[in-house]
């Protein structure tokens, strides 16, 4: 057993655990201030319209069926990725129980709220991917997608973001001035913090769980 990479691997656990709780805490205040969220969480909040669950409890079905697919499709999660689906939408509920976010009753004031927890979402990302466990299910989703039809990213990922924002709103999802600036300034924020940090998503390699496993034994 490679005990070194498991030790060094372990010690990145504390780390997602507060980025979970950062994307967790930010996305369910998105969703409170009831302005309009981005594309995969206007379809999370559908369902929750649509079966009375929680909001995190959706993100984390929508997650774990994501993987799914993923795997059928031959794209493999790294162990972060299903850490991902299982704790952020746990975070997401924690959030909404005990009241852990600020509204305002100025419509103004929330518009710019939301740009800060876009920022602290972002930060979390940042946590997350920068320890090389697995990125998120949805981009497992993508790469498959991308694979399995030959088209480019950008074709891809606007054609998915595109289909489930459409059947989150169609089943009551909230749309609204938070849609579009989640929506444009999401990327360019990310890109922005990314920068700050002097970190690569082009230049870093995640590993999947299949390769990890064989690593360590």
């Amino acid at each position: 057993m490679n005990t070194k990479l498991l030790i060094k691997d372990l010690k990145k656990t504390p780390q997602q655990i507060i980025a979970y709780f950062i994307i967790g805490l930010s996305l369910n205040w998105i969703k409170s201030i009831d302005l309009g969220m981005n594309a995969w969480s206007t379809f999370n909040q559908g369902i929750t319209h649509q079966t009375g669950i929680a909001f995190g409890t959706a993100s984390q079905i929508v997650s774990i069926v994501i993987i799914l697919l993923s795997i059928f499709m031959k794209i493999y999660p790294g162990y972060a990725t299903v850490l991902n689906a299982i704790f952020i939408g746990y975070f997401i509920n924690l959030g909404e129980r005990y009241h852990l976010y600020y509204v305002s009753d100025n419509y103004f004031l929330n518009l710019l709220l939301i740009v800060v927890a876009l920022l602290i979402f972002n930060l979390g990302l940042y946590m997350y991917l920068s320890c090389n466990a697995g990125a998120g299910p949805r981009d497992g989703l993508m790469i498959g997608l991308v694979k399995l039809t030959g088209k480019s990213v950008t074709v891809v990922r606007t054609s998915i973001e595109a289909t489930v924002f459409i059947i989150g709103w169609l089943l009551g999802g909230t749309v609204g001035i938070g849609t579009i600036i989640t929506t444009f300034l999401g990327g360019y924020t990310l890109d922005k913090t990314f920068k700050f940090f002097k970190y690569s998503s082009h230049k870093i390699h995640h590993t999947n769980i299949m390769s990890y496993f064989k690593n360590v034994s």
